[in-house]
């Protein structure tokens, strides 16, 4: 499979691609009548007025990563929602150019983008509940469960019982101070 980079037909004569060396990569001019089997990291769109149905099965085919998009689309948010896709927003091409020479490092490994943001996350989620009065133990315990931080917010009494040494007492101090309630 080749590396690809896709964009829509607005893109075609775009002078982004003029200063950006995508030697891995081919520039694939319209996503409609181009698709094919690739492991594509970047995708690229101009335009989102269309109807994003047809391409949401199109896309099935390759594997975009990075979406560089200069409008905001609720179909373009389901679809980075349902396939776990990277939106960035921008407002010019000079922007646009900007992103692509940040986002073309991660192109040949995506995956890293993930596993660099989910680092993130968890040293931030860690270090927030470590400042809601829990010990590091209780913490790793919780991490091990992959909640999402609005998962860890809602949990109840029962399921914070089943932490290590954590007393009714430090189970409801924590639900409090989780959910911003003054003590």
């Amino acid at each position: 499979m080749s590396q690809k980079l896709l964009v829509n037909s607005d893109f075609r004569y775009s002078r982004i691609f003029e200063s950006i060396p995508f030697e891995f990569a081919e520039i694939v001019p319209d996503v409609q009548f181009q698709c094919v089997e690739s492991n594509c990291s970047i995708f690229i769109v101009k335009d989102l007025k269309r109807n994003l149905g047809p391409l949401l099965k199109q896309t099935q085919h390759f594997n975009p990563r990075i979406i560089i998009t200069y409008c905001d689309s609720l179909d373009l948010t389901e679809l980075a929602y349902k396939h776990n896709y990277s939106i960035i927003m921008t407002d010019s091409d000079e922007n646009t150019r900007k992103m692509l020479s940040g986002a073309q490092r991660y192109a040949k490994k995506p995956n890293d983008i993930y596993t660099k943001i989910k680092q993130i996350d968890t040293a931030e989620l860690k270090t927030e509940l470590l400042e809601l009065m829990l010990n590091k133990k209780q913490v790793e315990k919780i991490l091990e469960k992959n909640l999402s931080i609005k998962e860890i917010i809602n949990m109840n009494l029962g399921q914070l019982s089943e932490i290590p040494n954590m007393s009714v007492v430090s189970a409801r101090k924590f639900c409090s101070l989780a959910r911003g309630e003054k003590q």
